[in-house]
């Protein structure tokens, strides 16, 4: 079921939802299990830093972030970290285009930036997935997570939605 920590975001996640083709009733169902609807959530994901760090070093050196940000010599698990209401992981936010992040990547906690994160991120892993549903949501939480997916389907579900994205 969606708290109504999460539901306060419907008409956000409507907005951000849409212009990636997304039901709202799913970018709410992720939130759910993702933050349970807290903005300024955030996870440190110390699996994802020693699995993807050439993809990290790749980011970093692509964007030229290591003459820009001095913080990223120091504190480079700062892009392992997911934040926000559907906790994006910086660096991945950073892959979809929000190289902004790379000065703040605590603005993920704002609800907007955070819900657009998610959603570009979900929109990839679903078009990579052929549209499908389980495997789209299995590959946005990096796969750590067999039980995942369908938690979040049965929540999607129970919102109402039963819509193609």
């Amino acid at each position: 079921m969606l708290t109504d920590a999460v539901l306060r975001w419907r008409e956000l996640a409507t907005v951000v939802g849409g212009r990636h083709r997304l039901a709202p009733e799913l970018v709410l169902a992720v939130t759910q299990q993702e933050s349970a609807g807290d903005p300024c959530a955030w996870r440190y994901e110390p699996a994802f830093l020693t699995t993807y760090a050439a993809g990290i070093a790749r980011v970093v050196r692509e964007t030229g972030s290591l003459r820009d940000d001095h913080w990223l010599k120091r504190d480079s698990h700062v892009l392992a970290t997911s934040y926000g209401l559907m906790q994006c992981l910086t660096v991945v936010a950073i892959e979809r285009g929000m190289l902004e992040l790379l000065r703040y990547p605590t603005s993920l906690c704002d609800p907007e930036l955070g819900l657009e994160a998610g959603c570009r991120h979900l929109r990839w892993c679903l078009d990579r997935r052929g549209g499908d549903l389980a495997a789209g949501l299995a590959r946005y939480n990096g796969g750590g997570k067999p039980e995942y997916a369908p938690s979040v389907l049965r929540m999607y579900a129970a919102a109402g939605g039963a819509r193609v994205v």
